[in-house]
C-alpha cells in the first residue's frame, strides 16, 4: 500500500484484504461452533489506508492526468475526492461537466478501482427549483446534474463486497439565501466491514473579511447532512469522519509580512496566522478535528498554468484535509502535501493518507448484554433563547453497531439550567463479546422537552473503559453543530 502511511514489499505484504475476509469470515463452515458463545471472542481487524484530495478546480478542465496528486500506483485501499469550482464546458467525449469530472478522476484511478458514491451540488436559481428541498430531493432523485462541488468515493475493487449502507447528503450555503450550489457541503457515508467511514467536502465562504461566515457555513452544514441515524449529526456518530475542501481561511497578515514569510518558507510563521486555527482555539468552528502537520507552502493563490503566486489574494492555506474519530480510537497520519505540478487552477490540490483498522464482518455470539448510564448530569447547559423559563431537557440514547438493531432509551425530563436526571439509560445489545464492545459507543442527544425535541447537544461515550471495571466515570463533550455547548457527566456500566 502507500508508501506515506507505511509501506511493505510485495514479498512480505499480507494477502489482500477481501481475499484474507472472504475465506476467515465470509464462509460459515470456518467458524467452529464454540466461538459462537467464547464471551471473550476478539474482533478479527484489518488495516487499510485511505486518501483524502481536495482541489478547488477553478472552473477549468484539469490535465489530462491527475496521478500526481491521487496517486493510485499507492495501492490505497480508499480514495476519496472532493472538489470546489467545479464548472467548466465538457469535453468531447463527454456530454456533461459532471460526467467529464468524474470520467477524468476515473481515468486517473485506473480499472483496479470502483466507485461507491458520486454526488454534486447544483447551481440554482429560484426559477428552476421553489423551495430548497425541491431541489434537494432533485439531486437526491438524479434530476439535476452539473454542479460546482462535487465528492466521489473510491475503493479497489477486490473490496466491493465489504462495502455496505452507502448513504448521501448536502446541504448548501451559498447565495440566493443558502438556495444557490456555489457554496456548501457534500457527505458521503458507508461501511467498510462493520467500521462507518464518513467523508465530507465543502466550499465555505471566500475573503479575508468573511472569517465569521466561513464559521457559520461549517455550522450549517453540519446542522444540514443527515447521514446515519435520525436525530444525530453526521459527523457525531461515525467513527472516523474526513472533512475537507476549500475552506477558504486566510492567513491574517499584511502583504509585505506574508511575502517575507513565503520567501523565507517559514510555512510555520504564516501558520500560527491562520484563521482555521483561530476557528478551532476559539471553538467556533471544527472542534475535535485534527489535521496532520503541514510542512508545504500554500496552495492559494497562483496565477493559472504558471508555478508563481498571485498577489492579488493574500498567499494562504485555503485547501485543507480535517479528520475525527471517536474517543478511543485512532489512526495514523501519512504524507499530507500538495501536487504542485498541477497548475491549471488558481489553487494547489493536496491529498492526506492515512491508516485506520477495521473491523470485519463476524457471526453474532450467543450473548446479552445491558449497557448502563446513570448519576447523569451536566455543566453549562443552558435554557435555550426563546424558551419557557421552566423548559425541560431529557437525554436520549442509542447503540448500533454491525448487525446489532437500533437499541434506544430516553430518561425523564428534568428543568433546565443544568439538569440532573434521576433515571438510568439501559441499552440491551446482543450478540458481542466484551472485546468487541471495547471499541463501540453510546450515541446521546440533550433534547429540549416538547414536540420538537430540538437537540441541545450530542456525545459519543467510549464502553472502552467499563470493559475493565465494575464502573468508570466519564465526562464529555455535548456537541451542536460542531460546536460544544455543555458537558455530560456520568456513569457507565455493563452487566
Amino acid at each position: 500500500m502507500s508508501d506515506a502511511a507505511g509501506s511493505s514489499s510485495p514479498r512480505t505484504a499480507k494477502r489482500s484484504l477481501f481475499q484474507s475476509l472472504n475465506k476467515s469470515l465470509f464462509t460459515r463452515s470456518a467458524k467452529r461452533s464454540d466461538q459462537l458463545s467464547d464471551p471473550d471472542s476478539a474482533p478479527v481487524k484489518q488495516s487499510i489506508s485511505v486518501l483524502v484530495g481536495s482541489w478547488n478546480v477553478g472552473n477549468t478542465p484539469p490535465p489530462s492526468s491527475m496521478a500526481s496528486w491521487l496517486r493510485p500506483t499507492d495501492n490505497h485501499d480508499v480514495i476519496a475526492v472532493g472538489v470546489q469550482e467545479c464548472q467548466y464546458d465538457p469535453r468531447p467525449e463527454y456530454e456533461s461537466c459532471e460526467d467529464d469530472w468524474f470520467g477524468s478522476v476515473a481515468k486517473t484511478l485506473g480499472d483496479r478501482y470502483t466507485s461507491v458514491a458520486n454526488i454534486s451540488i447544483t447551481p440554482m436559481t429560484v426559477d428552476t427549483y421553489k423551495s430548497e428541498q425541491s431541489f434537494l430531493d432533485a439531486v437526491r432523485d438524479g434530476k439535476a446534474r452539473s454542479g460546482e462541488i462535487r465528492l466521489s468515493v473510491h475503493v479497489r475493487k477486490e473490496h466491493l463486497p465489504l462495502i455496505s449502507n452507502v448513504e448521501k447528503s448536502l446541504r448548501t450555503t451559498g447565495r440566493l439565501g443558502g438556495l444557490s450550489g456555489n457554496k456548501g457541503g457534500l457527505c458521503a457515508s458507508f461501511k467498510f466491514g462493520e467500521t462507518q467511514l464518513c467523508f465530507v467536502n465543502c466550499h465555505l465562504n471566500a475573503h479575508d473579511e468573511n472569517y465569521e461566515r466561513r464559521n457559520a457555513d461549517a455550522r450549517a452544514i453540519n446542522a444540514g447532512i443527515k447521514n446515519g441515524i435520525d436525530g444525530f449529526g453526521a459527523t457525531t456518530q461515525y467513527p472516523y469522519v474526513f472533512w475537507f475542501g476549500d475552506l477558504n481561511y486566510r492567513v491574517e497578515a499584511p502583504l509585505e509580512e506574508v511575502k517575507a514569510m513565503l520567501a523565507a518558507k517559514n510555512y510555520a510563521a504564516m501558520l500560527e496566522r491562520d484563521q482555521l486555527a483561530k476557528s478551532k482555539q476559539s471553538r467556533q468552528g471544527f472542534y475535535n478535528y485534527r489535521e496532520a502537520p503541514i510542512t508545504f507552502a500554500p496552495t492559494f493563490k497562483f496565477k493559472k498554468n504558471k508555478e508563481e503566486y498571485d498577489f492579488g489574494r493574500i498567499t494562504s492555506y485555503c485547501d485543507r484535509v480535517l479528520y475525527k474519530t471517536l474517543p478511543g480510537l485512532e489512526l495514523a497520519e501519512g504524507l499530507y502535501d500538495g501536487a504542485f505540478d498541477i497548475h491549471t487552477s488558481d489553487h494547489v490540490p493536496v491529498m492526506s493518507c492515512f491508516r485506520l483498522d477495521i473491523v470485519a464482518p463476524f457471526t453474532p455470539l450467543n450473548t446479552t448484554h445491558v449497557l448502563h448510564l446513570g448519576d447523569l448530569r451536566t455543566e453549562d447547559l443552558a435554557i435555550p433563547e426563546n424558551s419557557a423559563p421552566d423548559a425541560q431537557a431529557l437525554l436520549h440514547a442509542c447503540f448500533n453497531f454491525a448487525h446489532a438493531t437500533l437499541v434506544t432509551d430516553d430518561t425523564g425530563a428534568e428543568r433546565m439550567p443544568n439538569p440532573k436526571w434521576k433515571d438510568k439509560i439501559s441499552l440491551k445489545v446482543k450478540g458481542f463479546s466484551f472485546e468487541y464492545l471495547r471499541d463501540c459507543h453510546i450515541l446521546v442527544s440533550a433534547r429540549e422537552e416538547g414536540k420538537s425535541r430540538s437537540s441541545l447537544g450530542e456525545a459519543a461515550i467510549s464502553l472502552s473503559e467499563a470493559c475493565d471495571s465494575e464502573k468508570a466515570t466519564f465526562a464529555v463533550d455535548l456537541v451542536l453543530h460542531g460546536v460544544p455547548k455543555a458537558r455530560l457527566l456520568g456513569t457507565v456500566w455493563i452487566e
